[in-house]
């Protein structure tokens, strides 16, 4: 498939800019929702592994969260993968945007408190 199919297919899907809306606002509150089902989950399953570390498994007690981290981390790259592969760009803005967002509040925050500690 070429470039110019590529761009009927996706013009195709997209006729008015309500699907473009929609599209991003379940890229942009889905991540959060994702994110939230998770890390309920991590939640509740973190807490159940403290017996293992007191058992002899204390190098892996760093390792767990790590590891929640990181598959959150492999769901978001492999969603917004999917999202552009699937010709549904506007998904993956979102999820981009919910993910920058705090990124750039917290710049803000720290560019704010820290020219406030100047005076």
């Amino acid at each position: 498939m070429n470039k110019k199919e590529n761009k009927e297919i996706s013009k195709s899907y997209y006729t008015d800019n309500g699907k473009k809306v929609i599209d991003f606002l379940i890229g942009f509150f889905g991540s959060y929702i994702v994110y939230t089902i998770f890390s309920f989950i991590a939640g509740l399953i973190l807490p159940l592994t403290d017996g293992l570390f007191s058992y002899g498994f204390e190098e892996y007690s760093i390792a767990l969260p790590f590891l929640f981290m990181m598959t959150i981390i492999i769901i978001f790259i492999c969603s917004i993968w999917f999202a552009f592969k699937t010709k549904r760009r506007f998904i993956a803005f979102g999820i981009i945007t919910a993910l920058s967002l705090p990124l750039l509040a917290f710049g803000a925050c720290f560019t704010i408190f820290g020219v406030l500690s100047n005076f």
